[in-house]
């Protein structure tokens, strides 16, 4: 056997194991990168559940405020908003001060300039998870 054949053989060998080490790292690279992909897809997916949640519940309490408008200051029960799929939620009403006024036996009630209403809830809003609508400050 020559030598140059005998220094082929060792080389091959040496490079076969090397070979089995750069897949064993790069299934490992590819496998890391798979996981923080669909982590990030996770998070895209909470974040855009919570945003849907806060535009349904934003769209009902602006419905609220052109159904009832200052009649919300008077009568709170009217301050409810239904989340998918069939979830009652309490709405905050919060409102200027009323002003009632007599003038020549004649009751006069000066309504509010502003109302407000809020709603809380962290496991359908996420984070501090409270929507607030028609807030003039």
């Amino acid at each position: 056997m020559n030598r140059s054949a005998f220094i082929d053989r060792a080389t091959r060998r040496r490079q076969r194991g090397d070979m089995l080490l750069e897949a064993l790292i790069g299934t490992l690279l590819i496998g890391i990168v798979g996981l923080g992909m669909s982590y990030t897809a996770s998070r895209v997916m909470v974040g855009q559940r919570y945003q849907n949640a806060q535009g349904i519940a934003i769209s009902q309490m602006r419905a609220l405020m052109q159904r009832y408008g200052t009649t919300l200051c008077t009568d709170d029960s009217l301050a409810v908003i239904t989340m998918p799929p069939d979830r009652q939620l309490g709405v905050d009403v919060q409102c200027d001060a009323l002003l009632s006024v007599k003038i020549n036996s004649i009751d006069l009630t000066v309504l509010p300039s502003a109302v407000k209403l809020s709603v809380t809830s962290p496991e359908l809003f996420g984070g501090v998870g409270t929507i607030v609508v028609g807030d003039n400050g």
